[in-house]
């Protein structure tokens, strides 16, 4: 198993905060995938690490479960979207223990649980 990221779980571990999902609940879940005697290489992009070419020499079936961490976009100029971020970059910055710095005055646009999320991670 392939993760792009130090960590398995994708959006269990870097999408939903602690107080959302209880970081026990989640560690118990990966420690199970961990335990099914299965080799987990992380930090490991695929289409930048591993390209699929390879991945099909090397294996006889390939799963892409590529994740659910992708937000939505509109159609804004590289200028307009200046201090912008995506709610899946900020928490993923969250979960990871990162601190996004110098945010200033925020204002959240979306849906409510995704809103409510990003408000409470930024205390």
């Amino acid at each position: 198993m392939f993760e792009k990221e130090k960590q398995i779980g994708g959006l269990l571990t870097y999408g939903i905060p602690g107080f959302r999902l209880p970081r026990n609940i989640t560690e118990n879940l990966t420690n199970r995938i961990k335990n099914l005697n299965i080799e987990i290489i992380t930090n490991i992009e695929f289409g930048k690490d591993i390209i699929l070419k390879k991945l099909q020499e090397d294996y006889d079936a390939i799963f892409l479960g590529i994740g659910a961490d992708v937000s939505s976009t509109y159609n804004l100029t590289d200028k307009e979207c200046e201090k912008i971020y995506k709610s899946s970059y900020i928490l993923k910055e969250y979960n990871a223990k990162r601190i996004v710095e110098n945010l200033g005055d925020v204002i959240v646009i979306g849906r409510w649980k995704c809103c409510n999320r990003l408000c409470k991670s930024s205390n």
